[in-house]
């Protein structure tokens, strides 16, 4: 079981950054490689967009936390493997909200023209 959640956790985190991805792909498109205007972007938009490769990372290295955390915990007692399973679901799917909420707004500023001066 624990080894089961412990993937699951690693594909829940990889397909929250897959989204992340792909909502951020198409204010990169439009604004830095196709753009037709010179635009000042929102700072939250650049960050995202500069950190759009780099983000890979994060499954990553989730996927070696929840193998540290499975070898940690998996001779311990069931209750205490309960409670970190489920604290560290929660965990999981918070950071993949946050990732999804941080570049979706990246990737929506730039559109509706908030915190973005056009020249």
């Amino acid at each position: 079981m624990w080894k089961y959640f412990v993937f699951f956790n690693s594909v829940i985190i990889f397909l929250c950054w897959c989204i992340a991805v792909a909502v951020i792909t198409p204010a990169y498109n439009h604004f830095v490689q196709y753009a037709d205007l010179a635009m000042t972007l929102p700072w939250i938009t650049k960050l995202a967009i500069d950190f759009k490769t780099l983000s890979i990372a994060l499954p990553i290295l989730w996927g070696l936390i929840s193998w540290c955390i499975y070898r940690k915990y998996k001779n311990s007692e069931v209750v205490i493997q309960s409670r970190v399973l489920l604290y560290f679901f929660i965990t999981t799917v918070c950071i993949g909200l946050i990732a999804i909420i941080f570049y979706l707004v990246g990737g929506i500023q730039p559109f509706l023209k908030i915190g973005a001066s056009i020249i």
